[in-house]
């Protein structure tokens, strides 16, 4: 496993989890239409109640779920300084700090240049492959909550197939039986059946 410990390589794997969690939660709900119902199932699909609440406010507000997974992403990175380097903990700090503000105008950047950091300068195969294992993951869980099309959700599964197949810790990370569920369930198009089996993509879920 080389620099990479055990509290380490859970900590990559969430990193890559809420900073995906935030990028594709905002830039989903900021294209829908301004329609409070269209809105209001969006949420619904996450999980999200809405029936008080307003959609932006449990997506966007200070204890909406993009602050949330901000909140975790920083929390995760902070930790992780001495393998992914100062720049790329910076993004989660700052787009936190930019939420507090108020401002999301640049969330999408900071996510998609903390992905690029640890994707291009990461020399350590284990810390990449483990913050890409977790940016599939997420992407498969929520694509499949949304019911998008079957074959994003596939080029997703692959990466992330890809990912485990680069390092031996990351594999024992991400449950086999969880992913050949969910590959068995989009090839037969069956993205309800994708949706109950992405919670358990972390090795140490029920699936294992």
């Amino acid at each position: 496993m080389g620099i990479v410990s055990v509290s380490d390589l859970d900590r990559l794997f969430w990193a890559g989890r809420y900073c995906e969690r935030a990028l594709s939660l905002y830039e989903r709900f900021i294209a829908l239409p301004r329609n409070a119902g269209v809105r209001r199932d969006f949420a619904r699909n996450l999980g999200l109640m809405c029936d008080i609440a307003l959609p932006e406010t449990a997506i966007l507000g200070r204890e909406g779920a993009v602050f949330s997974a901000l909140e975790s992403w920083r929390a995760n990175a902070a930790q992780l300084r001495h393998i992914l380097g100062t720049r790329a903990v910076m993004q989660a700090e700052e787009a936190l700090a930019d939420a507090e503000c108020g401002s999301f105008d640049l969330l999408a950047v900071r996510c998609y240049a903390f992905f690029g950091m640890t994707s291009d300068r990461l020399s350590d195969v284990t810390a990449r492959t483990c913050v890409e294992a977790g940016r599939m993951c997420e992407k498969l869980d929520v694509m499949s909550r949304l019911k998008e099309e079957t074959y994003i959700m596939e080029d997703a599964l692959e990466r992330l197939l890809a990912a485990a197949g680069e390092s031996e810790a990351v594999k024992r990370l991400v449950s086999k039986c969880a992913v050949e569920a969910v590959k068995s369930d989009l090839e037969a198009g069956d993205i309800e059946a994708v949706r109950m089996s992405t919670p358990y993509l972390r090795a140490d879920e029920y699936y294992s």
